[in-house]
C-alpha cells in the first residue's frame, strides 16, 4: 500500500464553465494510484466513475432549464482516501425565452375571452394598453397554457384596438394585438302609438351611439328631422288631422349602418264629419220645398218627426 506522500493524483482542468445548453468536458487524470469520482448531481455525469493511474474522465452536463446558474463540485479521491482533487463546474443559466401561441385576436364586438398559451422559462410581466382589455394577471412565471385575455363589449360605433405586451428580462417583448369591430346600437321607444284624430305630436325616445336616419311612409305623418346622431329622448312625430272616416296608420323607420331598422307604428282614428246648411227654415203655409246642403266624409241618413214633411232621400 502506498503512503500518502508517495501517491500522485492530479486532474486537469480544475474548473469547467459548462454552457447553458449542456455539453461535455474531458478531465485528464494523472496519477499512480487508483481513484474514484463522486459529487455529481443529477444534471452532471462522470464517465468512467473510477480508474487506476493515468486516465480521462468525461463530464457531461445536461441543458440548464432554469433562469439561474448552477454549480457542482466533482471530487476525485485516491483509493486510500488520502488524496482528493476537485473540479469546480459552473453552468450558465438558460437563455431566457418568452413566446406566445398567438399574436393577434379579433375580439367579438359584444366582448369575450381568449386563451393565450405562454411559453417561458423565466418570470414575465403583462401590461394592457387599454382599460377595456384585461389580462388574467399582471405577471407570471414559466409556462402558462391558459392565460386569458378578456375584452369588454364595444360601446361605440367605431372599431378599436389595443395591445397586451408580455416582457421578461433578457427577452424581446412579445405582444397580442387585439382588434374589436364597431358595435353600433339603435333602439326606439315606444314602437307603437296612437295620435288624436284632429292631429297632434308624439315624442319618441331614440337610444343610439351612432348616426341614424328617419323616414315616414305617409305624407300625413311628418318627422322632426331627417336623422340624428346619438341618443335623443324627444324626437317628435307630427300628425295632420285625419280628414277621413276611416282609421289610418303609418310607419316611421329609423335606420343606422350595422343595425337592424327600428320602426314606430302610428295609428290615427277615423274623424267622421257631418254638416248641414241651413240648420233651420220657415216653410210657406201653402207648402213648398227647401234644399238642404249636406257636407260629410262619411255615410249619413235622414229622419223626420212629422208626417206632413216629406224628404227626398233618407240617406
Amino acid at each position: 500500500i502506498q503512503d500518502a506522500a508517495s501517491q500522485i493524483l492530479r486532474v486537469t482542468p480544475a474548473t469547467w464553465n459548462a454552457p447553458s445548453a449542456g455539453g461535455t468536458q474531458a478531465v485528464i487524470v494523472t496519477g499512480n494510484t487508483g481513484w474514484t469520482v463522486s459529487g455529481t448531481p443529477t444534471w452532471l455525469t462522470a464517465s468512467p466513475a473510477s480508474g487506476d493511474g493515468d486516465g480521462s474522465v468525461t463530464l457531461t452536463a445536461t441543458a440548464n432549464p432554469t433562469y439561474g446558474s448552477r454549480t457542482a463540485t466533482v471530487t476525485f479521491t485516491s483509493t486510500t482516501g488520502d488524496v482528493i482533487r476537485t473540479v469546480a463546474v459552473t453552468q450558465d443559466p438558460a437563455v431566457a425565452t418568452l413566446s406566445l401561441s398567438l399574436t393577434s385576436w379579433s375580439a367579438p364586438k359584444g366582448g369575450g375571452m381568449q386563451n393565450v398559451s405562454v411559453s417561458s422559462n423565466t418570470t414575465w410581466n403583462v401590461a394592457s394598453s387599454a382599460s377595456w382589455l384585461t389580462p388574467k394577471a399582471k405577471k407570471g412565471n414559466g409556462n402558462d397554457p391558459a392565460f386569458t385575455l378578456t375584452a369588454a363589449s364595444n360601446p361605440t360605433d367605431a372599431e378599436r384596438s389595443a395591445m397586451v405586451t408580455f416582457s421578461a428580462n433578457g427577452c424581446a417583448d412579445v405582444a397580442v394585438l387585439v382588434t374589436q369591430p364597431a358595435n353600433p346600437d339603435l333602439s326606439v321607444s315606444p314602437t307603437s302609438c296612437t295620435v288624436p284624430k284632429d292631429g297632434g305630436t308624439q315624442d319618441v325616445a331614440v337610444t343610439s351611439n351612432t348616426s341614424w336616419t328617419v323616414s315616414s311612409n305617409e305624407s300625413w305623418l311628418a318627422v322632426e328631422a331627417a336623422g340624428g346622431t346619438g341618443s335623443d329622448n324627444a324626437f317628435t312625430l307630427m300628425a295632420e288631422t285625419n280628414p277621413t272616416d276611416a282609421n289610418r296608420s303609418a310607419t316611421v323607420t329609423f335606420s343606422a349602418a350595422g343595425c337592424a331598422d327600428q320602426t314606430v307604428t302610428v295609428t290615427q282614428y277615423a274623424n267622421p264629419s257631418l254638416l248641414v246648411t241651413p240648420t233651420a227654415l220657415l216653410a210657406p203655409k201653402e207648402g213648398g220645398t227647401q234644399v238642404v246642403m249636406v257636407n260629410s266624409n262619411t255615410k249619413w241618413s235622414v229622419e223626420r218627426n212629422a208626417s206632413w214633411l216629406d224628404i227626398e232621400a233618407a240617406e
